[in-house]
Protein backbone atom coordinates (compact mmCIF):
# COMPACT_ATOMS: atom_id res chain seq x y z
CA UNK A 1 0.00 0.00 0.00
CA UNK A 2 1.29 3.19 -0.61
CA UNK A 3 2.14 5.92 1.94
CA UNK A 4 0.79 9.12 2.25
CA UNK A 5 3.05 11.82 0.64
CA UNK A 6 2.73 14.84 2.86
CA UNK A 7 5.01 17.18 1.25
CA UNK A 8 3.91 19.92 -0.59
CA UNK A 9 6.82 21.22 -2.18
CA UNK A 10 5.92 24.91 -1.56
CA UNK A 11 2.49 24.82 -3.52
CA UNK A 12 1.44 28.26 -1.87
CA UNK A 13 0.44 31.43 -2.53
CA UNK A 14 3.06 32.74 -0.19
CA UNK A 15 5.91 30.61 -1.83
CA UNK A 16 4.60 31.68 -4.72
CA UNK A 17 4.10 35.04 -4.77
CA UNK A 18 7.62 34.79 -2.63
CA UNK A 19 9.11 33.18 -5.67
CA UNK A 20 8.07 35.29 -8.94
CA UNK A 21 9.19 38.46 -6.85
CA UNK A 22 12.57 37.22 -6.13
CA UNK A 23 12.97 35.74 -10.17
CA UNK A 24 12.25 39.75 -11.02
CA UNK A 25 14.71 40.85 -8.76
CA UNK A 26 17.45 38.25 -9.84
CA UNK A 27 16.37 38.99 -13.19
CA UNK A 28 16.99 42.94 -13.38
CA UNK A 29 20.07 42.68 -11.17
CA UNK A 30 21.09 41.13 -13.71
CA UNK A 31 20.44 42.83 -16.20
CA UNK A 32 20.87 46.12 -14.52
CA UNK A 33 25.06 44.67 -13.93
CA UNK A 34 24.98 43.65 -17.69
CA UNK A 35 23.69 47.37 -19.15
CA UNK A 36 26.08 49.23 -16.23
CA UNK A 37 22.80 50.37 -14.82
CA UNK A 38 23.03 51.03 -11.16
CA UNK A 39 19.50 52.32 -11.04
CA UNK A 40 17.83 48.64 -12.26
CA UNK A 41 20.25 46.68 -10.21
CA UNK A 42 19.35 48.90 -7.38
CA UNK A 43 15.43 48.59 -8.17
CA UNK A 44 15.97 44.49 -8.44
CA UNK A 45 18.35 44.36 -5.09
CA UNK A 46 15.02 46.37 -3.14
CA UNK A 47 12.47 43.56 -4.77
CA UNK A 48 14.63 41.23 -2.82
CA UNK A 49 13.65 42.56 0.19
CA UNK A 50 9.88 43.11 -1.22
CA UNK A 51 9.56 39.30 -1.73
CA UNK A 52 11.00 38.16 1.14
CA UNK A 53 9.03 40.40 3.49
CA UNK A 54 5.58 39.05 0.74
CA UNK A 55 6.39 35.81 1.52
CA UNK A 56 6.70 36.24 5.21
CA UNK A 57 3.66 38.45 5.52
CA UNK A 58 1.60 35.82 3.28
CA UNK A 59 2.67 32.65 5.53
CA UNK A 60 1.97 34.84 8.23
CA UNK A 61 -1.56 35.26 7.01
CA UNK A 62 -2.43 31.81 6.63
CA UNK A 63 -1.43 31.72 2.62
CA UNK A 64 1.27 29.55 3.65
CA UNK A 65 1.60 25.63 3.86
CA UNK A 66 0.23 23.69 6.37
CA UNK A 67 2.63 22.85 8.99
CA UNK A 68 3.08 19.01 9.11
CA UNK A 69 5.32 16.16 10.91
CA UNK A 70 8.12 14.85 9.21
CA UNK A 71 8.20 11.25 8.03
CA UNK A 72 9.53 8.38 10.87
CA UNK A 73 12.51 6.84 10.40
CA UNK A 74 12.66 3.46 10.63
CA UNK A 75 15.03 1.51 12.92
CA UNK A 76 17.76 -0.81 10.70
CA UNK A 77 16.68 -4.49 10.45
CA UNK A 78 19.62 -6.59 10.99
CA UNK A 79 19.63 -7.55 6.55
CA UNK A 80 20.61 -3.62 6.37
CA UNK A 81 23.46 -3.80 8.97
CA UNK A 82 25.33 -6.97 8.03
CA UNK A 83 24.49 -5.83 4.30
CA UNK A 84 26.33 -2.72 5.39
CA UNK A 85 29.20 -4.53 7.25
CA UNK A 86 29.21 -6.52 4.07
CA UNK A 87 30.03 -4.02 1.86
CA UNK A 88 32.58 -2.29 3.63
CA UNK A 89 34.36 -5.18 3.88
CA UNK A 90 34.46 -5.60 0.34
CA UNK A 91 35.23 -1.99 -0.54
CA UNK A 92 38.68 -2.54 1.49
Amino acid sequence: MAEKHLDNHGKSVASWTAVGILLLAAVLIGVGIMINQSLIAWVGAALVVVGVIAGAGLTAAGFGSKPHEAPKLQAATPDHESRGARDAQSAH
